[in-house]
Protein backbone atom coordinates (compact mmCIF):
# COMPACT_ATOMS: atom_id res chain seq x y z
CA UNK A 1 0.00 0.00 0.00
CA UNK A 2 1.24 3.19 -0.83
CA UNK A 3 2.35 5.73 2.45
CA UNK A 4 1.14 8.78 -0.18
CA UNK A 5 -0.80 9.62 -3.44
CA UNK A 6 0.22 11.69 -5.46
CA UNK A 7 -2.02 14.94 -8.07
CA UNK A 8 -1.10 14.63 -11.81
CA UNK A 9 2.59 16.32 -11.84
CA UNK A 10 2.29 20.45 -12.39
CA UNK A 11 5.51 21.01 -13.93
CA UNK A 12 8.90 18.87 -14.47
CA UNK A 13 12.30 19.88 -13.73
CA UNK A 14 15.53 18.77 -13.99
CA UNK A 15 19.55 19.40 -12.72
CA UNK A 16 21.58 21.96 -14.72
CA UNK A 17 24.98 23.11 -15.06
CA UNK A 18 25.30 26.45 -13.94
CA UNK A 19 28.28 28.80 -15.00
CA UNK A 20 29.74 31.90 -15.35
CA UNK A 21 28.74 33.57 -18.46
CA UNK A 22 32.02 34.89 -19.20
CA UNK A 23 33.86 31.44 -18.89
CA UNK A 24 31.56 30.12 -22.09
CA UNK A 25 31.73 27.06 -21.12
CA UNK A 26 28.30 25.71 -22.92
CA UNK A 27 28.53 21.98 -21.62
CA UNK A 28 26.16 19.92 -23.27
CA UNK A 29 27.18 16.24 -22.18
CA UNK A 30 28.42 14.32 -19.49
CA UNK A 31 31.30 12.93 -21.76
CA UNK A 32 32.87 16.57 -22.08
CA UNK A 33 36.17 16.16 -21.39
CA UNK A 34 36.78 19.90 -19.54
CA UNK A 35 34.99 18.21 -17.02
CA UNK A 36 37.99 16.12 -16.00
CA UNK A 37 39.88 20.05 -15.17
CA UNK A 38 37.04 22.00 -13.84
CA UNK A 39 36.28 22.90 -10.91
CA UNK A 40 33.07 21.42 -9.95
CA UNK A 41 30.22 21.92 -7.07
CA UNK A 42 27.40 19.99 -6.49
CA UNK A 43 25.28 19.26 -3.73
CA UNK A 44 25.53 16.03 -1.07
CA UNK A 45 22.78 14.55 0.96
CA UNK A 46 23.73 14.11 4.65
CA UNK A 47 27.35 12.62 4.92
CA UNK A 48 27.57 11.25 1.41
CA UNK A 49 28.66 13.13 -1.19
CA UNK A 50 27.89 11.06 -4.17
CA UNK A 51 24.03 10.73 -3.07
CA UNK A 52 22.83 13.38 -5.79
CA UNK A 53 22.14 11.74 -9.39
CA UNK A 54 24.86 14.06 -11.34
CA UNK A 55 27.91 13.12 -8.43
CA UNK A 56 27.11 9.54 -8.90
CA UNK A 57 27.76 10.09 -13.09
CA UNK A 58 30.41 12.07 -12.39
CA UNK A 59 32.04 9.14 -10.53
CA UNK A 60 30.80 6.76 -12.31
CA UNK A 61 33.49 8.66 -15.31
CA UNK A 62 36.08 8.86 -12.60
CA UNK A 63 35.70 11.98 -12.29
CA UNK A 64 35.88 12.73 -8.79
CA UNK A 65 39.15 14.44 -7.50
CA UNK A 66 38.01 17.53 -8.84
CA UNK A 67 34.19 17.21 -7.44
CA UNK A 68 33.29 20.11 -4.44
CA UNK A 69 30.50 18.56 -2.24
CA UNK A 70 28.21 21.10 -0.26
CA UNK A 71 25.79 19.71 1.64
CA UNK A 72 22.21 20.96 0.46
CA UNK A 73 21.09 21.22 3.93
CA UNK A 74 24.50 23.00 4.89
CA UNK A 75 24.85 25.22 8.47
CA UNK A 76 21.95 26.79 9.20
CA UNK A 77 24.22 29.75 10.85
CA UNK A 78 24.21 30.95 7.21
CA UNK A 79 21.44 32.82 5.86
CA UNK A 80 20.96 29.98 2.78
CA UNK A 81 23.12 27.22 3.02
CA UNK A 82 21.67 25.75 0.21
CA UNK A 83 23.53 28.67 -1.87
CA UNK A 84 26.74 27.37 -0.95
CA UNK A 85 28.26 26.19 -4.42
CA UNK A 86 26.61 29.26 -5.95
CA UNK A 87 27.96 31.61 -3.81
CA UNK A 88 31.19 29.76 -4.86
CA UNK A 89 30.94 29.72 -8.35
CA UNK A 90 30.30 33.38 -8.15
CA UNK A 91 33.70 34.16 -6.04
CA UNK A 92 36.00 31.86 -8.85
CA UNK A 93 36.27 29.40 -6.18
CA UNK A 94 34.45 26.77 -8.76
CA UNK A 95 34.10 26.57 -12.61
CA UNK A 96 30.59 24.84 -12.96
CA UNK A 97 27.64 23.94 -10.05
CA UNK A 98 25.52 20.97 -11.31
CA UNK A 99 22.16 21.49 -8.78
CA UNK A 100 19.00 21.06 -8.53
CA UNK A 101 17.22 23.14 -11.54
CA UNK A 102 15.02 25.16 -9.53
CA UNK A 103 17.10 26.31 -6.68
CA UNK A 104 19.90 27.20 -9.19
CA UNK A 105 17.13 29.16 -11.12
CA UNK A 106 15.49 31.06 -7.75
CA UNK A 107 19.39 31.78 -6.88
CA UNK A 108 21.22 32.80 -10.65
CA UNK A 109 18.21 35.73 -10.97
CA UNK A 110 19.44 37.20 -7.98
CA UNK A 111 23.08 37.04 -8.80
CA UNK A 112 24.89 40.19 -8.89
CA UNK A 113 26.63 38.69 -12.19
CA UNK A 114 25.65 36.74 -15.48
CA UNK A 115 25.32 33.27 -14.63
CA UNK A 116 24.33 30.52 -17.43
CA UNK A 117 22.16 27.66 -16.56
CA UNK A 118 21.97 24.63 -19.05
CA UNK A 119 19.64 21.76 -18.39
CA UNK A 120 21.70 18.80 -18.28
CA UNK A 121 21.52 15.74 -21.14
CA UNK A 122 19.13 12.93 -18.92
CA UNK A 123 21.56 10.04 -17.70
CA UNK A 124 22.97 7.01 -19.58
CA UNK A 125 21.47 5.02 -16.73
CA UNK A 126 17.91 5.31 -16.04
CA UNK A 127 18.40 4.69 -12.47
CA UNK A 128 19.88 8.25 -12.19
CA UNK A 129 17.13 10.11 -13.72
CA UNK A 130 18.08 14.10 -13.93
CA UNK A 131 14.60 15.12 -14.52
CA UNK A 132 12.26 15.07 -11.81
CA UNK A 133 7.67 15.49 -12.53
CA UNK A 134 6.63 17.51 -9.18
CA UNK A 135 3.45 16.66 -8.04
CA UNK A 136 1.37 17.42 -4.05
CA UNK A 137 0.86 14.44 -1.88
CA UNK A 138 -1.80 13.38 0.10
CA UNK A 139 -2.85 10.45 2.30
CA UNK A 140 -4.00 7.22 0.43
CA UNK A 141 -7.24 7.38 1.59
CA UNK A 142 -7.90 11.31 0.46
CA UNK A 143 -8.82 10.55 -3.45
CA UNK A 144 -11.56 13.43 -3.23
CA UNK A 145 -8.68 15.88 -1.96
CA UNK A 146 -6.66 14.45 -4.51
CA UNK A 147 -9.21 15.11 -7.31
CA UNK A 148 -9.79 18.25 -5.81
CA UNK A 149 -6.20 19.05 -6.29
CA UNK A 150 -5.89 18.02 -9.68
CA UNK A 151 -8.62 19.91 -10.72
CA UNK A 152 -7.32 23.53 -9.00
CA UNK A 153 -3.93 22.55 -10.54
CA UNK A 154 -4.98 22.24 -13.85
CA UNK A 155 -7.83 25.47 -14.33
CA UNK A 156 -4.24 27.16 -12.98
CA UNK A 157 -1.90 25.49 -14.95
CA UNK A 158 -0.96 28.79 -16.59
CA UNK A 159 -0.51 30.88 -13.43
CA UNK A 160 1.59 28.11 -11.84
CA UNK A 161 3.88 28.07 -14.91
CA UNK A 162 4.24 31.93 -15.19
CA UNK A 163 4.78 31.50 -11.43
CA UNK A 164 7.71 29.27 -11.62
CA UNK A 165 9.19 30.99 -14.41
CA UNK A 166 9.09 34.67 -13.05
CA UNK A 167 11.42 32.57 -10.13
CA UNK A 168 13.72 31.23 -12.48
CA UNK A 169 12.73 26.96 -12.46
CA UNK A 170 13.53 25.87 -15.61
CA UNK A 171 11.23 23.73 -17.13
CA UNK A 172 11.38 20.71 -18.89
CA UNK A 173 8.32 18.64 -21.05
CA UNK A 174 7.90 15.20 -20.68
CA UNK A 175 8.73 14.53 -24.24
CA UNK A 176 12.07 16.60 -23.94
CA UNK A 177 13.22 14.95 -20.57
CA UNK A 178 12.59 11.22 -22.58
CA UNK A 179 15.22 12.59 -25.20
CA UNK A 180 18.21 11.44 -23.22
CA UNK A 181 21.09 13.70 -24.42
CA UNK A 182 19.29 16.78 -25.41
CA UNK A 183 20.61 19.17 -22.93
CA UNK A 184 19.09 22.04 -24.64
CA UNK A 185 18.81 25.31 -22.53
CA UNK A 186 15.26 25.78 -21.01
Amino acid sequence: TPRVRTTRPYYQSSFVFLTRRQSQLQLRSWDDPRLRQLRIGVHAVGDDDSAVPPAQLLARRGIHDNVHAYPIYGSYAQAVPARAPIDALLRGELDVVIVWGPLAGYFAQRAPRELVLSVVPESDDPRLPMTFPIALGVRPEDTALREALDAILERRAHEIQALLRRHGVPLVSAAASSAAGTGAEP
